[in-house]
């Protein structure tokens, strides 16, 4: 079955991106436990992925009432690697639906030697 979101909601460039943060993700070891964190992962996936055509950029603030960090492609479509509380893990939203999105402040938290690992396990997706 297409679904309307996928005949209506998101371009071919929208789900080739989608397709390839869902490769990216499952070439993730499984020995990632809870240091696992959605900033993290937005920014690797941000550094494995980045083309022109997707112009992507790492939002922080929340998702719900979930601190949560997410890619926001420049017409506003939403990629969220590390969905909380959701399953796929990886997901594309429109932006008319996603409203339980909020921008906020940039973390200053961010492990890079985590988002260095996990770029170099991803890596392999995109070669």
């Amino acid at each position: 079955m297409i679904t309307y979101a996928e005949r209506a909601c998101f371009m071919r460039t929208h789900l080739r991106l989608l397709a390839l943060a869902d490769a990216c993700v499952a070439r993730l070891s499984d020995s990632w436990g809870n240091e696992l964190r959605c900033h993290e992962l937005a920014r690797a996936v941000e550094r494995v992925v980045w083309k022109r055509e997707y112009r992507l950029e790492v939002v922080d603030g929340h998702c719900g009432p979930v601190e949560h960090s997410w890619l926001r492609l420049v017409d506003g479509v939403i990629l969220d690697v590390y969905a909380p509380g959701r399953l796929p893990t990886v997901q594309i939203v429109d932006p008319l639906v996603g409203g339980a999105y909020r921008p906020g402040a940039l973390r200053s938290d961010i492990r890079q030697q985590v988002v260095d690992r996990l770029v170099a396990e991803m890596h392999a997706v995109v070669a």
